[in-house]
């Protein structure tokens, strides 16, 4: 990777926006996301945007690392729980 000695590129600080609606009814909100902002370091975010932008993969790769991450379960469990729960 080339080193950005100009800082031309903005640095990328994770961070959730919620409406005030949102965070008002559940201020744990915030607990929620603080796990997933702090692993959304500058390295992960350049190298997911490379995977869409220069790999040519899906947007899904966010989703796709959300699960790695274990912050979310795979939309196939999700899928299979729905239909169990019907």
């Amino acid at each position: 990777m080339l080193a950005d000695d100009k800082s031309h590129h903005p640095k990328y600080n994770a961070s959730a926006t919620v409406r005030k609606e949102a965070f008002d009814r559940n201020r744990d909100i915030a607990k929620v996301f603080e796990p997933i902002a702090a692993a959304l370091d500058e390295l992960t975010v350049a190298e997911l945007n490379k995977k869409v932008s220069a790999d040519g993969l899906a947007p899904r790769v966010a989703r796709q690392w959300l699960t790695d991450k274990g912050f979310i379960g795979a939309a196939r469990d999700r899928g299979s729980r729905q239909r169990r729960q019907q």
